[in-house]
Order: C-alpha cells, then sequence, then structure tokens
C-alpha cells in the first residue's frame, strides 16, 4: 500500500536539498563576482533553513499555528466590529450636520 507520509517525508526532504543546494550555488557565485562578505553570510546562514523547518513542524504539530490563526480571526472580527460603529457614529454625524444645515 502506498504510504502518504512517507511520500511526503521523502517529498518535504528534496525540496529542503534543492533549496539548500540553490543557496550555497549563488552564495558561491556571490563569492566568485567579488560579493564576498554576502557570499559568506548566506553560507553561514544556510543552517537556519533546516532549524526553521522543525521549528514550523514542531509549532503545527502542537496546535500552536492554529492558536495564532484563531487568535488572528479575533482581532480582525474585533477590528470589523470597530469600524462598523465608527461608520454608525460618522453617518450619525453627518446627518445630524445635514439636518442642521438645512
Amino acid at each position: 500500500m502506498y504510504n502518504t507520509w512517507l511520500a511526503g517525508q521523502i517529498h518535504t526532504a528534496l525540496v529542503l536539498i534543492l533549496l539548500i543546494a540553490g543557496f550555497v550555488i549563488l552564495d558561491i557565485i556571490l563569492i566568485n563576482i567579488g560579493k564576498k562578505g554576502a557570499g559568506i553570510v548566506g553560507l553561514a546562514l544556510l543552517p537556519l533553513i533546516p532549524i526553521w523547518y522543525v521549528a514550523v513542524s514542531v509549532a503545527e504539530r502542537a496546535g500552536v499555528l492554529r492558536a495564532v490563526g484563531r487568535a488572528r480571526d479575533d482581532i480582525r472580527e474585533e477590528i470589523r466590529k470597530d469600524l462598523r460603529e465608527v461608520r454608525e457614529v460618522r453617518d450619525r454625524f453627518k446627518e445630524r450636520m445635514k439636518a442642521e444645515h438645512d
């Protein structure tokens, strides 16, 4: 039977390897064209890619990202509610100003 979890892991590993290899090539090119500082910094920062992947994976499994998404949605709803209130006040003010000028 086809194992989708294993296929996903292989796909993810392949993508990470290709991503890191691409950055290595880019950094080597930068070093060779005279941008030595940028190339060295890029090479020094390469280990952050797998660390970032592991951190995001752990956060997903722990439900942290869902919690962040829920908090974001709650904040958006509060902002929408506040905007509705501001628009209502604005409309009442416009009506009052219009009534005073008529």
